[in-house]
């Protein structure tokens, strides 16, 4: 349906007009569909982050520069 593209679209052009640098994010490892998703849009992945109560997986941290 492209759902997820419109939601991305409004909110990167949003931070583009409020003259964000870059737009970052976290998704969790072992959500293959939205890592997939986030590096499509151009995000680039930084590293990972542990919340160790939560999952013995990392959430992958992603970034996106503007401009």
């Amino acid at each position: 349906k492209g759902i997820g593209n419109k939601l991305m679209d409004f909110t990167e052009t949003m931070a583009e007009k409020e003259n964000y640098i870059s737009i970052r994010l976290d998704t969790f490892s072992q959500n293959k569909s939205n890592n997939t998703f986030y590096e499509s849009r151009g995000y680039k992945k930084l590293g990972d982050v542990f919340f160790r109560k939560q999952s013995e997986f990392p959430f992958h941290c992603y970034e996106k520069i503007l401009y």
